[in-house]
Formats: C-alpha cells, structure tokens, sequence
C-alpha cells in the first residue's frame, strides 16, 4: 500500500539521474507560521524562491529525487501548518507526517527571536510521537540566513541541536544557500547505518555562524 505521504505528494522534480530511487526518505517540516518553512521547501524541491510565500494551510507534501552518497534517494517532504498552531496542538492526535518521519525539520527564523521560543517543544514532540525514536534525525534550521546583520538566535539553535544530537543548519531560501547541503546532510545521517562524524562549511570561510553552515553532530 501507499506510503501516507507518497499518495498526497504534489510535485516531483528529477534531478536527471537516470537510475531509479533505491531509498525513500520521509522529512517533516515544523515550526513558527512566519519561520520560512513553505519557501525553504519550495527552494529544495523546484529550485525557486516565492517572496510572498502563503502560510499553509493543513499541510503539504512535495518530493524530489536526489543522490546521496550514489544512493538514489526519493525524498518526500511533509510542510505541516504553522499558522495558530503551537507544538501541544498535535500532541493528542499527531499527524502521521511526524509518526512516520525518518527526519524533523524543525525551523526559525535567524531574524526573529521570537520564532525560536517553541523549538524546543517541537523538538520534544517529534520525540515523543515518533516511530523511529531514537533513530530520528532532528535537524533545527534557521531561514533568512542573509538577513545576517539581523541575526539573533544562532548560539541557542545550535545548543539546541547539538543536545539533540541532530543537525544545526543556516539557509536562505532567497539565494538557495545551504538548502540543497541541509537536505543531503538530513538523508545521509538519516540512511547512515551508524552516526557519522559529519561536519560541513557552507560559507567558505571555516568560521561558526559566520554565515549559512550544516552540521551534523
């Protein structure tokens, strides 16, 4: 039968390889209504940035093909609703997109540090519902990477993930920075049969925080 979020998935972009997928990796997308999350997944799946990204509504899958490491890899990513709705809200009754997720996105915005406030509750939720449990990636992501001189919570969100022994990643959804490298890095510690030692820097000059950067820890 159908995977829940393959048969609701909307888009599917081919990166032009000719093989066909040998993995199928399930992301969810959480966090703040103004944290970016639509316009981060629509830089990874179409490759473009929507400046008036709408707030979704329920919630929206997409996916895209890409190669991990040679491995072909069919990745769907679940955008769940982040107007009004706060972490506890799908505590009682969690969607299957959080159930069934090999990896969490768990987003901010790098700008606002009020979007950052309910993090560490989504990240205990995914936790909690999770059917991977300890084998979850959590990665926390932050958006607006090039709105730098605004930036406010990095040391926080990077603490966060590291105590969650996830991923801290910096995007810009706007020039496509880190995107791509977040999505690969999620996948690969995600099919990774044991916890790689995996350290990336996005920005090109070996400097924490200095700009759009992956880390998996």
């Amino acid at each position: 039968s159908a995977h829940p979020m393959a048969e609701h998935a909307s888009l599917l972009r081919d990166e032009g390889s000719p093989r066909k997928p040998e993995k199928r990796f399930y992301v969810a997308v959480v966090g703040d209504s103004c944290a970016g999350k639509t316009c981060l997944v629509s830089r990874f799946v179409e490759g473009v940035f929507a400046s008036e990204c709408k707030a979704t509504s329920g919630a929206e899958v997409k996916r895209k093909i890409i190669t991990v490491e040679n491995t072909v890899v069919e990745v769907f990513v679940h955008d769940l609703q982040g107007q009004n709705v706060m972490p506890s809200f799908y505590l009682k009754s969690p969607p299957s997109a959080l159930r069934i997720a090999d990896a969490v996105l768990v987003v901010y915005s790098i700008p606002s540090a009020a979007s950052f406030d309910a993090v560490p509750e989504w990240v205990e939720l995914a936790r909690r519902v999770s059917a991977r449990k300890e084998d979850l990636v959590i990665a926390i992501v932050g958006t607006k990477a090039d709105l730098t001189c605004r930036r406010s919570v990095a040391e926080a969100a990077a603490a966060c993930a590291s105590s969650a022994s996830g991923v801290f990643a910096e995007t810009s959804a706007k020039t496509g920075a880190g995107v791509d490298e977040l999505f690969e890095c999620v996948v690969a510690k995600g099919l990774a049969t044991a916890p790689p030692a995996l350290s990336i820097d996005l920005s090109g000059t070996g400097e924490a925080h200095s700009g759009c950067c992956c880390v998996c820890l």
